[in-house]
């Protein structure tokens, strides 16, 4: 004979099991609140890189225009030197410098004003070009109107905070 006073062994084990369901829930939230954190932090590096190879570039493009700046300051003053002394060549140890005049004569414009009219081109029209904001506006104003060629789209972007 069973006492009624006595809870049975199954209802126990069913507040056992509700309680480790609530566990296991409280852990699989915290795995994947886990998991954003993570994901939060690799995008924060990968940005922060990001900047930092911009710094990089531009440091770069600034020694890049003194070298080329430097380069162009040398080689003047080498043809200068060559052509003060009369000579084609400067021959070192190694290496040679040649002095090398172009196969073809440059033409430099002095002045524009001077230059008569059958010697000036006259440039393209600029190419018809859509009015976005125009559309835009109608379109925002006027959600039935139906332009063709174009349609809104809405952008999504992941923001960290």
């Amino acid at each position: 004979m069973t006492n009624p006073a006595v809870i049975p062994f199954p209802a126990r084990r069913t507040r056992v099991a509700l309680r480790d369901a609530r566990s296991a829930e409280r852990e699989k939230e915290a795995r994947t609140k886990n998991q954003i954190d993570r994901t939060a932090r690799v995008l924060d590096r990968l940005e922060a890189r990001q900047a930092g190879h911009d710094l990089q570039i531009a440091a770069l493009e600034r020694r890049k225009k003194s070298d080329a700046a430097r380069q162009a300051r040398i080689e003047k003053r080498a043809l200068a030197l060559m052509a003060a002394a009369g000579l084609k060549q400067l021959v070192g140890f190694r290496r040679t410098l040649e002095r090398r005049e172009s196969g073809v004569p440059k033409l430099i414009v002095d002045d524009e004003s001077l230059i008569p009219a059958n010697w000036m081109r006259q440039p393209k029209p600029a190419k018809a070009q859509p009015d976005k904001l125009g559309m835009k506006k109608a379109l925002d104003e006027d959600p039935e109107l139906a332009i063709p060629g174009v349609h809104l789209a809405q952008t999504v972007s992941l923001q960290r905070k």
